[in-house]
């Protein structure tokens, strides 16, 4: 996954998962609140922190993607959830049993799956599983819906959301564990994921070729011209900039900033050329002036 899909999924889950806990924000007030730290409007200090609270979480997950859940993943991801919302996370020896049995069971039955398919309805039940368990004084279903994002990361598959449109069908199915309606309703998010995920992969796929040859193009533009101190200082820029090249965007962008330099080295070129003969001209001038 790469940063700016990972920063865009980010921001949807975060709005997602705390609109279906109540939290008024819309998704674009999230996105500003996560990217720009601005607040457009009023808004309460609890719900203010929830949203928040999902940047650091998004931190973690990303971190710890590649390890197993155990009983402390769950303990630390609440804590990150709740932090600032006066929660208290003082479990029992027997709560934290129930954490340990509830990772215990999920890295088993994840063991054995051999499609994605499997997978898939594995997490969906261990999802609706997690939500009984009920151990933490707060956030334990936005606990739960972060453990399912996680396990999705782990496990190379793409994200499971259950989107506030489904809010109405999620709390039913949970409330019941109904997982026929729960893998219904995740499906639907990862249709959606899936082609989301394709957009950002394609907007990856840079040409390597274009790329070596506008490289060969500056150099050979910064080798053959002379370069004043502006010149040498748009080159700089465009070489760090090509060598940062990642996404189609960034590529055509250097196409057309290449070919500007290129521009600009020709008309300082010419520029000089013109001062030379000028000076020539004016040097002829004189010698016979004074003949």
């Amino acid at each position: 996954m790469n940063d700016d899909y990972l920063q865009d999924l980010m921001i949807r889950f975060a709005y997602n998962s705390t609109a279906l806990n109540g939290n008024a924000a819309t998704e674009e007030e999230t996105r500003s609140i996560l990217l720009s730290e601005y607040i457009s409007k009023p808004i309460a200090l609890r719900e203010l922190y929830e949203i928040l609270n999902y940047k650091d979480l998004m931190k973690f997950l990303e971190a710890h993607q590649e390890e197993e859940i155990k009983a402390q993943t769950i303990i630390e991801i609440n804590r990150i959830i709740t932090e600032n919302l006066d929660s208290n996370q003082n479990l029992t020896n027997n709560e934290k049993a129930k954490l340990e049995k509830w990772a215990a069971d999920l890295t088993w039955r994840l063991k054995f799956c051999t499609s994605d398919e499997e997978r898939f309805k594995v997490l969906i039940e261990q999802h609706a599983e997690f939500k009984k368990l009920n151990v933490f004084d707060s956030e334990n279903d936005s606990t739960g819906r972060a453990l399912l994002l996680l396990s999705c990361m782990h496990d190379k598959i793409p994200p499971i959301i259950f989107e506030k449109y489904q809010e109405e069908r999620y709390e039913l199915a949970m409330e019941n564990q109904d997982i026929e309606e729960l893998c219904i309703l995740a499906a639907e998010g990862k249709k959606k994921e899936k082609k989301r995920l394709a957009e950002y992969d394609e907007e990856y796929q840079i040409d390597v070729k274009l790329l070596k040859t506008l490289s060969d193009e500056l150099e050979e533009a910064h080798s053959t011209f002379y370069q004043d101190e502006v010149l040498e200082d748009e080159y700089g820029q465009n070489r760090a900039f090509l060598d940062s090249v990642k996404t189609k965007r960034d590529q055509e962008q250097i196409k057309f900033r290449v070919r500007d330099y290129k521009e600009h080295c020709q008309d300082i070129s010419k520029d000089r050329c013109a001062a030379r003969t000028n000076r020539t001209r004016y040097d002829d001038y004189d010698e016979g002036r004074h003949l």
